[in-house]
């Protein structure tokens, strides 16, 4: 199984492979109070060697730890997985073997990036799959970000059907995506252009593009040469 860290969130208690230490100590995302924002923390402590009473000798003795105290996490970058069991959550809990898990991104020990992972969701009408494309040159959607996400959401399949892709803009894709830190925000120059497309489900398919422009390539569709 490996070893892991605690970490708490929001009051509840999680696990991680992706922290520092790695041998079942105490983490915490949490606010500073002094400048408002949120750090991930560790508790720190001291430790001394005990020796065990008579009787009581496995080892012969056990690390004993005092003087905790939590303190931040400065030179802490990069990204962070974390995740729990649903059984104490009356929404998900129902469901078997229930996960609840978040990706985070940490910028000298500042959270700028948090999402819970989700299934992807996908607009599926008639046995069919909406994607997103932007045909028009200058400046594409998916081959110019790369975020899946962005590629199937069903808020954006409504947006671009109901005329709304002016409404796309940074404040509703940090809040589709869970971005804090805008600098992370994804390029959407290809907004203004999206389309849907409806590919059967399962369809096996890459976007390419062109000065911007894309279109849909089927796997099945292509015909390679030969040399």
């Amino acid at each position: 199984m490996g070893m892991f860290d605690y970490l708490q969130f929001e009051g509840h208690e999680y696990q991680s492979k992706d922290t520092p230490r790695q041998a079942c100590d105490q983490y915490k995302i949490d606010i500073d109070q002094e400048d408002r924002h949120t750090y991930l923390w560790y508790e720190d402590y001291d430790a001394k060697w005990v020796d065990d009473e008579e009787g009581h000798r496995w080892l012969g003795g056990h690390m004993e730890t005092f003087n905790h105290r939590w303190i931040r996490c400065d030179d802490f970058n990069g990204k962070m997985r974390f995740y729990r069991a649903a059984l104490e959550d009356k929404n998900e809990s129902w469901k078997q073997d229930a996960w609840i898990e978040y990706n985070a991104i940490f910028k000298d020990g500042m959270l700028v990036h948090l999402k819970q992972v989700k299934k992807m969701e996908k607009v599926i009408r008639d046995g069919k799959v909406a994607v997103l494309v932007s045909p028009g040159f200058g400046g594409g959607w998916h081959t110019w970000h790369h975020v899946d996400e962005l590629l199937f959401h069903p808020k954006l399949i409504d947006m671009v059907e109901r005329g709304l892709r002016s409404d796309i803009d940074e404040a509703f894709i940090a809040d589709l995506l869970g971005i804090i830190d805008h600098t992370s925000m994804p390029y959407l120059g290809g907004v203004e252009q999206l389309e849907v497309r409806w590919l059967p489900l399962g369809t096996e398919f890459i976007i390419e593009d062109y000065d911007g422009s894309e279109e849909i390539t089927i796997k099945d569709h292509v015909e390679w040469m030969k040399a």
